[in-house]
């Protein structure tokens, strides 16, 4: 039998089959010698003249997991976790690993995988190690056949006495007599080790639905009689907001609940006490941002927690997916938060709030961190009464007496509008949500959707430069190595787009597939004790990390690239220098991130291949961009719709008023029997002067680019080349975009049949190894002179050109070049 065609999953099944002792076997190549070692000694245990029984058959190759939707999510279903794998993380944290095997041949990924823990076959099955997962060229195998294996079988029966301990849990640690909905039951299904998804309204207790268990393995741990060896492990929390994660660490730790975070607000005192606490197995709940997944150093210390990885939550999990009139004061009493869209919005208008002698405070992303903790703790300490924030704020902050929520601008969608109202009136007392609309709103949120589709032609390039460099052979497989920012101002392809892009070409595509990020540059500082430390420290990592930095004033610089080369593995470098880090020895200072793709299967390189490949990625944001002005159609349709307020917003989610109403009795259509109304926005006339003077300033490459500028969008290109500090920025933002699109593309396809009369005004701009945006050349290089116009409609774009070179000054005009119906301008 040829056992390397097995996967590890058949070998194991064969090895209980013939009742063989698993002890001490955790690699695949293990297996496959043990059973070869049985082979000989059956042989040789045979009499000759009996016929050797024939080899056992295989077993049947297990059947793939079906393939998730091909359709990716509105914001590509990765966006922020593309690159971690949780089961393999949990798996890994509960090993010990000495050191990482090169693998001896790649291996292929499937393009759809899901994140199912594998049922174990034996009692052996946590015997894995990490050089399983990097090392079995069918490694993609074992999670497909065990995925089916625990879709089919049965669920594990509850343990009453893990019943009675949460339930004992949540009156003694959090002060209530019983659980509320669906909390017990999705504690239930974690307790028996399944997957969860807890999909639950505002201020229902998600949060429970995992701390409880945290809290409870180590009890469950003493009365099952299975206590680990070094701590009953963690539960790894990831969040997204660093004010959420103290709001809930610091209540957490008022019940005598050790939990704690990891956020860029910690000193380096305060991270090596926690570091203490997570490897002495003291702590329960260790919250941390999605970026932290991102750091290799710690990825690879969360492989040796003490008592491994208990459980993975991820809270506020939808934001995966997503991150006029005078104002009238609100008399009511309590907590008031205002929603605002831009930063610059937030702080105006809480200046204005605080001239009328209202205690406000604002709260956006662009703040320091210290800045916005300090606007929390107040704000939840009630020293200030209303917060003027944009979304940045609210997830998370669990405050009772909240009694107004204010939409100053529109939300973005209904999801957004009905979680954010939730925070209002949790005492039971209630609580009044107002919203405001204007024609300027709308614009707002146009602006945010129209700017992440890129060109065409863009997608193409960016395919194109990707497709063709050269994969680095790393113990993961053949990989690509690239900064997004990189690519992002190459191409004019926002970050979150190009996030998008990259989610396609993994989940829908099959081609690549995020890894965990490098870090271009490791500096440490002494902390007193690294010269002796690294000095009676005989380790390969520590002698090449000793040897192979060089001191500056104060820092260290370790040339990782040249101890790879070496031969040592970069994990156990990072792990090495991590180490010293937690310990207090350096202090370790990380930058440049470098991001790492892994090459699922040979990538495309004709150009057709290449170009059809855009039109797909392009159709599809397209299609996304459209979703997103669906979106704000939708919550302007419940707003100014001929129904109540209330039963639009339960009807939207699939639900009803209770005992069945058609009517709240309290919202704007209920009071008044009829809907607020916008005014109407006639269309603005062509302003073709406007028109002129966009093409005047910028190149005629992009009708989108020359679009944007004129409707006021920002991209890569656009502020590369300073479009966005010109006059004409912003200059057409009461048209709409569409026309102005319509009205570019004409232009363009003109500018392609030879140069616009009228030509953009050179800008200069630095230089790139790779391409630098210019405003380009305006004259055929033809050398004859000629016209050409093109008619779209009742647009008529009409050139001549010579045999001029060169860019024309600022200040030529037209001419007679640009027409628009009879008129000439």
């Amino acid at each position: 039998m040829d056992y390397n065609k097995l996967t590890v999953v058949q070998l194991r099944a064969e090895q209980t089959r013939r009742g063989l002792s698993s002890s001490g076997i955790k690699l695949k190549k293990d297996l496959i010698a043990r059973l070869q070692e049985d082979d000989a000694e059956s042989e040789a245990n045979t009499d000759a003249i009996q016929p050797a029984a024939p080899p056992p058959a295989s077993p049947p190759a297990p059947r793939p997991a079906p393939p998730l939707p091909q359709e990716p999510s509105e914001y590509g279903s990765d966006d922020l976790f593309d690159e971690l794998d949780a089961d393999a993380l949990v798996s890994a944290s509960q090993q010990s690993q000495s050191a990482f095997v090169k693998p001896e041949s790649s291996f292929t990924i499937p393009p759809t995988p899901t994140l199912k823990r594998p049922a174990p076959i034996d009692d052996d099955d946590d015997d894995f190690d990490d050089n399983d997962i990097f090392n079995d060229p069918k490694i993609e195998d074992i999670w497909t056949s065990s995925q089916q294996e625990s879709r089919n079988a049965p669920p594990p029966p509850d343990n009453p006495r893990d019943i009675a301990l949460v339930r004992t849990l949540l009156r003694e640690k959090f002060g209530y007599p019983a659980f509320r909905g669906e909390q017990e039951k999705i504690i239930r299904a974690i307790l028996r080790g399944e997957n969860a998804l807890a999909i639950m309204p505002t201020g229902a207790g998600k949060s429970l639905c995992y701390q409880i268990p945290a809290i409870a393995f180590p009890e469950m741990d003493k009365q099952s009689g299975n206590i680990r060896p070094h701590g009953a492990g963690i539960t790894l929390v990831v969040s997204p907001l660093i004010a959420l994660m103290k709001d809930q660490t610091d209540a957490l730790k008022k019940k005598g609940i050790a939990a704690d975070c990891l956020d860029s607000t910690k000193t380096y005192e305060e991270i090596q006490a926690i570091h203490s606490e997570i490897h002495t197995g003291r702590l329960r709940l260790l919250y941390v941002s999605p970026e932290k997944l991102n750091n290799e150093a710690f990825v690879a210390s969360m492989k040796h927690v003490a008592g491994g990885i208990r459980l993975i939550a991820v809270d506020e999990a939808h934001c995966i997916s997503e991150w006029g009139e005078s104002f009238r004061p609100i008399e009511h009493p309590g907590s008031t938060i205002i929603y605002v869209t831009l930063q610059k919005q937030a702080e105006t208008l809480c200046k204005t709030l605080r001239q009328k002698s209202f205690d406000a405070a604002y709260y956006h992303a662009g703040m320091k961190v210290e800045e916005k903790m300090a606007v929390q703790d107040s704000f939840m300490a009630s020293e200030i009464r209303i917060v003027v924030a944009t979304i940045a704020f609210g997830m998370g902050v669990d405050k009772s007496d909240i009694r107004n929520v204010v939409h100053h601008d529109l939300p973005s969608s209904i999801e957004e509008y009905s979680q954010q109202i939730g925070r209002a009136g949790r005492d039971g007392e209630p609580g009044y949500c107002i919203m405001f609309l204007c024609q300027t709103d709308i614009y707002i949120r146009q602006n945010f959707a129209l700017g992440d589709l890129p060109s065409r032609n863009s997608l193409q390039q960016l395919l194109k430069d990707v497709f063709s460099r050269k994969p680095i052979p790393d113990n993961e497989g053949e990989v690509l190595k690239f900064t997004l920012r990189e690519l992002s101002g190459l191409y004019d392809i926002r970050l979150s787009p190009l996030d998008v892009v990259l989610a396609t070409l993994e989940l829908r595509f099959g081609l690549l597939r995020a890894i965990t990020p490098e870090y271009t540059s490791y500096q440490f500082e002494d902390k007193g004790r690294y010269h002796a430390a690294a000095s009676s420290d005989h380790s390969p990592e520590a002698r090449a990390i000793y040897s192979m930095s060089t001191k500056a004033v104060k820092n260290f610089t370790f040339d990782m690239s040249s101890a790879t080369r070496t031969g040592l593995m970069r994990a156990d470098l990072v792990r090495k220098l991590d180490s010293w880090n937690a310990t207090g020895v350096i202090m370790l200072k990380t930058s440049g991130v470098m991001n790492r793709y892994r090459v699922l299967r040979p990538l495309p390189s004709a150009e057709e291949d290449i170009a059809d490949l855009a039109n797909q990625l392009y159709a599809d944001m397209a299609r996304r961009e459209q979703d997103s002005l669906g979106r704000i159609d939708q919550v302007l349709n419940l707003v100014t719709g001929q129904a109540c307020f209330a039963l639009g917003l339960a009807q939207y989610f699939g639900m009803e008023l209770p005992d069945s109403r058609k009517s709240c009795g309290h919202c704007t259509f209920c009071a008044w029997g009829a809907p607020p109304t916008m005014p109407a926005k006639p269309p603005p006339p062509l302003n073709v002067e406007g028109i002129k003077k966009v093409l005047a300033v910028c190149p005629h490459d992009d009708p989108r680019l020359l679009a944007r500028v004129a409707f006021g969008i920002k991209s890569p290109r656009i502020t590369q080349l300073k479009l966005d500090k010109s006059a004409v920025f912003e200059s057409l933002a009461d048209h709409e975009f569409s026309t102005l699109l319509r009205e570019f593309e004409a232009a363009c396809r003109t500018a392609a049949h030879g140069p616009l009369n009228v030509a953009p005004t050179p800008v200069k701009v630095k230089s790139s190894p790779r391409t630098s945006w210019s405003g380009g050349k305006t004259s055929s290089s033809r050398g004859r002179g000629g016209s050409n116009s093109y008619t779209r409609g009742s647009s008529s774009y009409s050139k001549s050109y010579g045999s001029s070179s060169g860019y024309m000054r600022r200040g030529s005009g037209y001419g007679g070049g640009y027409k628009r119906g009879r008129r000439s301008y």
